[in-house]
């Protein structure tokens, strides 16, 4: 009687897609991806809290280094080390960059913006931007009164070049509506844009 044949192993099945699992180098990736598991309690600290030094993520390795705000929870890395390794295929190592008395990678880390001080200048930015457009400053001057408080982007920042003039969509439109109406130069300029420039020149895609 022929010994009966053995199946193959069935592979594991991946805990994250390959798209998603390849975007995991950037912080704000990793934050989205603890909101779509539900891990909402840890976010709003480490948005407020944490200073990116280091991430590694490969086939082998998943490696993240935090500084973290005074006052931070101290075991707020154990903790995210914790879900991270419990939602995705692999183990990860979240270290705090204090205790590795590395002072170079603790300064570099104090030099990147938390999501939240990222978030603000860029919404100061955007304020400052659309303070001076032409269509606001004719609303501006129609009702002396009036605040600008938020900006909402019509299209998503970052949005492609376009492959003739190097414009993105929002600039396009710009152009479409107000063409040769104000000053390019003008329009734009101003500390608070070039200081926003710098974060978005610097840590877009962090």
């Amino acid at each position: 009687m022929p010994a009966p044949r053995s199946e193959p192993a069935a592979e594991p099945e991946q805990l994250l897609p390959d798209e998603i699992r390849t975007r995991l180098d950037r912080w704000r990736e990793i934050i989205d991806l603890l909101r779509r598991h539900r891990e909402i309690r840890i976010v709003p600290e480490l948005r407020a809290a944490a200073h990116v030094a280091e991430i590694t993520v490969t086939a082998a390795e998943r490696r993240l280094v935090l500084a973290f705000e005074p006052g931070t929870d101290g075991g707020l890395a154990t903790k995210l080390q914790d879900l991270l390794s419990r939602i995705d295929d692999a183990p990860w190592q979240v270290l705090a960059a204090g205790a590795l008395n590395d002072p170079a990678l603790t300064a570099a880390a104090r030099a990147t913006p938390t999501l939240v001080q990222y978030d603000e200048m860029r919404n100061r930015r955007m304020l400052a931007l659309a303070r001076r457009h032409p269509m606001v400053e004719a609303v501006f001057a129609a009702f002396p009164g009036a605040t600008l408080e938020a900006v909402t982007p019509i299209f998503a920042a970052g949005a492609a070049a376009d492959e003739g003039g190097g414009q993105t969509e929002i600039e396009r439109l710009d152009a479409e509506m107000f063409d040769g109406v104000f000053d390019e130069e003008a329009y734009g300029a101003g500390d608070e844009d070039a200081a926003g420039a710098d974060y978005d020149a610097r840590f877009a895609d962090f």
